[in-house]
């Protein structure tokens, strides 16, 4: 009786995942049988999901079909507040940079469902809204990290390092080591800095690699 109500559904709605952590930890889940490391990840990555901002977003945005754009609007806003604090040398507010760690959780939530629970959670998307998804996810990671390097004040301009480093110039740095291209003309100056940079290529390497790949890895499936 409670899977013909919750096939009813929309996805993204709290007791579809409340029902799939159960179905998943009491190895009830249809499509194979879970080891309990991975019954573990899966259940702390659909609980976690939960409290993030955009499940709410897609709550809302599937149960009111007639506002899907408010997700897309949310996609193109979180890069552009991002930019904004940034522009605005905002950086130095803690509450803006917690709220703005909480904003990356969120995405990072969002890359691990990618490769993790799409046997769980399907649904057919378009594959030009998952490529805006994505593109948007991109430079909202890029902004953080530009926050980040200034909030430590972790930058320098090697020629003149005694001079601040402008908000532009930290997500210029960002997008070199993301890209693994350096032109020495700015760098990482301290502990934090080089913390930020290792934590970014890492971060860059799932999501540039591993996350992309996996998607036109779909597309392909889908042109054949």
């Amino acid at each position: 009786m409670l899977e013909d109500t919750l096939s009813n559904l929309h996805i993204h709605h709290k007791d579809s995942y409340l029902y799939t952590i159960r179905s998943v930890w009491n190895n009830r889940h249809p499509y194979e049988k879970m080891y309990w490391s991975e019954k573990l990840l899966l259940v702390s990555l659909i609980f976690t999901k939960l409290l993030m901002p955009s499940f709410r977003v897609r709550h809302y945005t599937e149960k009111k079909e007639s506002y899907s754009w408010a997700l897309d609007l949310y996609h193109f806003c979180i890069p552009l507040l991002f930019f904004i604090i940034l522009i605005n040398h905002r950086d130095n507010s803690i509450i803006i940079m917690i709220l703005v760690t909480y904003l990356l959780v969120d995405l990072f939530m969002s890359i691990l469902s990618i490769l993790l629970l799409s046997d769980i959670f399907v649904k057919k998307l378009s594959i030009r809204k998952q490529f805006i998804s994505l593109a948007c996810n991109l430079w909202e990671m890029i902004f953080w990290f530009a926050l980040l390097y200034q909030h430590y004040n972790a930058l320098a301009y090697l020629s003149q390092p005694e001079q601040p480093v402008h908000a532009l110039w930290a997500i210029y740095y960002t997008l070199a080591t993301l890209t693994t291209v350096w032109y020495g003309d700015i760098g990482a100056i301290n502990t934090n800095g080089m913390i930020i940079s290792t934590i970014q290529m890492l971060y860059g390497l799932i999501f540039m690699g591993i996350v992309l790949s996996a998607y036109f890895s779909k597309v392909n499936l889908r042109a054949e």
